[in-house]
Parts: structure tokens; sequence; C-alpha cells
């Protein structure tokens, strides 16, 4: 039997939004490469929100493992994207005041929209965003993560979406978005991505080097 038969991959529900918060606040916060390099290191409450603005969004997917009473191990939000979905975030950010690290983090993302615009060069109304990826690090390298992505891309091919993209920044997930077809059509590099006085803004470890945007088309 092989090491993942026993994980269930499915649709989140309501009653997975907590753990997947908790797998926010806990591996993904400290793991995920950006998150881990900035020097705030705790998940900022409107980051919380932010991240679960796409968790509630009903497309996003959970990791359950039947051998640990079905404890939630792996999870990937996704959402499709529209141009609504940027006065979603407007609106939320207008609750709280500005936030360093939010806005540190987003920065890079904000750079990568720009220059990327995949509505534009796809011809597209919307885009099935696979957002985060988070595996509990005592269950990591029994591809989790990649049945994660393999089964959101068959579900965005289901519900009729044209193109599919992630926005990877490791190494690791990288190398599942490579694994399963989709195409690197941008990258930017760590070392590149520099502050108002030339200081570069993230150093994650160094196997960890671009923020890498892939598509899938249909």
């Amino acid at each position: 039997m092989s090491p993942t038969s026993e994980v269930t991959i499915r649709l989140a529900t309501p009653a997975d939004m907590e753990d997947i918060l908790h797998g926010f606040r806990t591996y993904y916060t400290a793991h995920e490469p950006l998150s881990g390099a900035h020097k705030i290191k705790k998940m900022t409450p409107v980051e919380e929100e932010y991240y679960m603005l796409v968790a509630r969004k009903s497309l996003s997917l959970v990791a359950t493992n039947p051998d640990q009473g079905g404890k939630l191990v792996g999870f990937l939000t996704c959402h499709i994207y529209t141009p609504r979905f940027d006065q979603e975030v407007a609106d939320l950010l207008a609750k709280y005041p500005p936030d360093e690290r939010f806005i540190t983090i987003e920065s890079i993302f904000q750079k990568m929209d720009r220059e990327t615009n995949l509505l534009e060069v796809y011809k597209v109304d919307k885009v099935f965003a696979l957002f985060s990826l988070g595996v509990d690090p005592s269950m990591r390298g029994k591809s989790i993560g990649f049945r994660l992505v393999e089964k959101a891309l068959s579900m965005a091919q289901s519900l009729g979406c044209k193109i599919a993209s992630v926005d990877c920044t490791s190494y690791y997930s990288a190398q599942i978005a490579q694994r399963l077809g989709m195409k690197c059509i941008h990258e930017i590099a760590y070392a590149d991505f520099v502050d108002e006085n030339g200081e570069q803004i993230f150093k994650p470890l160094p196997i960890h080097t671009h923020l890498k945007r892939f598509v899938k088309v249909f």
C-alpha cells in the first residue's frame, strides 16, 4: 500500500475552516519562503482574514488522514479570480490600519500581476487561481502537495475555466507545477527584488530563489 493511499483529498467544508486557519498559523507561516523570510514572523490579523477570504470560496481542498482520526494534514486554497476579487480585497484592507508584513509580502505578487496580466494576455474573464498550499511537516515527502494540485487542476477544467495559475514561492511547489505540465510564464528573482535602499527584501533559504508564475491552459 502506498504511503498516501490512506490520505483523502476532498473539497473543504465550512467545518474545515478552523483547521485550515490553524494550518496557516503553524506550518504554513513558518515554512512558506516569503512568510518565513519576513522579519515579522507571526501572521497578522489582516493577513489571516485575507487568506481565509479565499479559503471560504468553496473551491479549496483538504487532505485528511483517517489514521489520525481524520486530521487535516494539508490544504490548497483556490478560487476563481475575476476583477471583482480586487474590490473584495480592497474592502477588507479598508477595515485595518496599514500592515507592514502584509504590504511587504503582497508587493512582490503585485509586481508579478503587473508584469503578466493573465486576463489580458490569455483573453479570458476569469482564472482558476491555486492560492496557498500547506502540508503538515510530519506528512511531507508523501506526494500530498502533488495530489492537491493535481485535484485542483482537474476541478478547474471541469468548471470550464480556460486557464489555471499558481504562484510558486518555493522550489518544491515549482517542481510540483512542472511535473503536472504547468508552464512557467514569468519569474522574479528574490535577489533582484529590493527596497528603496537597494537591499534585498526577501532572503529565504538558498534553495528558494524565485517567485514563479505557472499557467495551465485547458
